[in-house]
């Protein structure tokens, strides 16, 4: 078992570091490109295109507006499109209330397009300051060029706890187990990969090294594809509340070790997700296949 795991972190620190060498972004306006671009990558370049953002609050898609508490769970996901095809190692910029831009950057495996309903690519946000606000989100590729801006509405309230409902069972030991679950999907030539085995892992680094995993799980691909569904009770493999980077991979051929990067489908998102005891967290698994 413990080589097991030390395969396994072995494996994403290989995954991680590939998916990192491009992913610094740099914030000097003076040189908008991501450092080690080549200088011609840019030279026809044109910006991404930033169609749609979209509020997801407690995991529920709410449009582009949305009422919410200081406590909730808010994600915000992208419809874009960008032709050359390099929003990889750029960044992610948004501005309340026209103030200054927070920026978030991309990683590597960032598809060409994709939709907000998808929840491909996105970010996590935390409102501030009871009230009417607004959201600017623009996109920027790794060479710095910039979408128009989409603009979210919100108001946010003040945290309520729950009501009691005096039923006098405080003390059930039924607790809702701590979980991850949503969707495992593929993008990529379609490819038959029935049978093959996927990989999850739970990290506390997003890049790992030597690191051990927290958890790890796997599931087989069913003989209906991709998408399909999955759900990892945390409590039973004694994981403990927090923050975590949710690595996966695919295992595309037999007998070539456990993962090979310029081979085997891959996930490793740029930010972490939050499990909280007692609670589903909605955590969609997109496996991207190599770039030739």
């Amino acid at each position: 078992m413990k080589l097991r795991y030390w395969l396994i972190a072995l494996a994403v620190a290989g995954l991680a570091l590939a998916f990192a060498a491009c992913r610094e972004s740099n914030d000097d306006e003076t040189t908008p490109a991501v450092e080690g671009t080549p200088p011609d990558a840019c030279a026809d370049n044109t910006a991404p295109s930033l169609d749609k953002a979209i509020f997801f609050v407690d995991g529920e898609a709410s449009g582009a507006s949305a009422t919410f508490m200081e406590s909730a769970s808010v994600d915000i996901y992208l419809t874009f499109s960008d032709g050359e095809c390099n929003l990889g190692g750029g960044r992610i910029e948004y501005a309340v209330d026209g103030g200054e831009a927070d920026k978030q950057s991309i990683g590597t495996d960032a598809p060409c397009a994709a939709a907000a309903a998808d929840q491909v690519l996105g970010f996590t946000f935390s409102g501030m300051g009871e009230g009417e606000h607004s959201l600017a989100i623009t996109l920027v590729d790794r060479c710095g060029a910039g979408s128009a801006a989409a603009t979210l509405t919100y108001t946010l309230t003040a945290y309520e706890p729950p009501a009691d409902d005096d039923s006098g069972d405080d003390d059930d030991d039924t607790a809702a187990p701590m979980e991850l679950a949503g969707e495992i999907r593929y993008y990529g030539e379609t490819t038959d990969y029935t049978g093959r085995p996927v990989t999850l892992g739970l990290y506390t680094d997003w890049l790992p090294g030597e690191e051990l995993p927290v958890a790890y799980v796997s599931y087989t691909v069913p003989e209906t594809g991709f998408p399909f569904a999955y759900e990892w009770n945390l409590d039973d493999a004694a994981v403990a509340p927090g923050d975590y980077y949710v690595f996966g991979y695919l295992d595309a051929v037999d007998g070539d070790g456990v993962f090979v990067e310029t081979v085997d489908p891959a996930a490793a998102p740029y930010y972490a997700v939050t499990v909280a005891a007692g609670l589903t967290t909605t955590w969609h698994v997109n496996l991207v296949a190599p770039q030739k």
